[in-house]
């Protein structure tokens, strides 16, 4: 029973990559006509679900990565570029999220 929820779960996991691109398609449409508009809305929200998308980014590349070693590809150095420029891209987000935070509570 484990076995079908793990089986289950991968190729779930596996999924998202195809639902993560459209969100990053759709949120570099949208920066691009906020480059224009300047809406502190958008780019608030933009923030976001950029910070949600790196963190799906992160589960799908660890579940990427574990389907690839079962397959045999052992290609160390390309997964660890890939996780950690997800890590970078989630950190970023991070960091923005907490400057817009600072700079409300200084208004």
């Amino acid at each position: 029973m484990i076995n079908y929820f793990f089986f289950f779960f991968n190729r779930i996991s596996l999924f998202i990559g195809t639902v993560l691109c459209a969100i990053c398609s759709y949120v570099s449409l949208i920066s691009f006509m906020n480059f224009f508009i300047r809406s502190r809305f958008i780019d608030t929200t933009l923030l976001y679900l950029g910070f949600f998308m790196y963190m799906g980014f992160v589960l799908f590349d660890t579940q990427l990565t574990l389907f690839d070693f079962r397959r045999g590809n052992k290609d160390y150095i390309m997964h660890a570029v890939c996780l950690y420029l997800d890590l970078v891209g989630l950190f970023t987000h991070i960091l923005r999220i907490l400057g817009n935070k600072e700079e409300k509570k200084k208004k």
